[in-house]
């Protein structure tokens, strides 16, 4: 009985995986990158940040 279940082992059990089919978007021309609503908000946001730190004065010390 003993030499019976140490020779047991058990089976492997296979699963199948899938992958999907990921349709491939083309990437965009740089006309159209600009027009897209992410990019015009981006470059609001990039000028507001150059706008503000122009009006910065970095020289004057803070606090003293």
């Amino acid at each position: 009985m003993v030499s019976i279940i140490a020779d047991f082992t058990p089976k492997t059990k296979l699963r199948k995986v899938e992958r999907k089919v990921v349709p491939v978007q083309e990437k965009l021309s740089i006309e159209e990158l600009m027009e897209t609503n992410t990019y015009q908000r981006f470059n609001r946001s990039i000028e507001l940040v150059f706008d503000n730190t122009e009006d910065l004065d970095l020289n004057t010390e803070m606090g003293e």
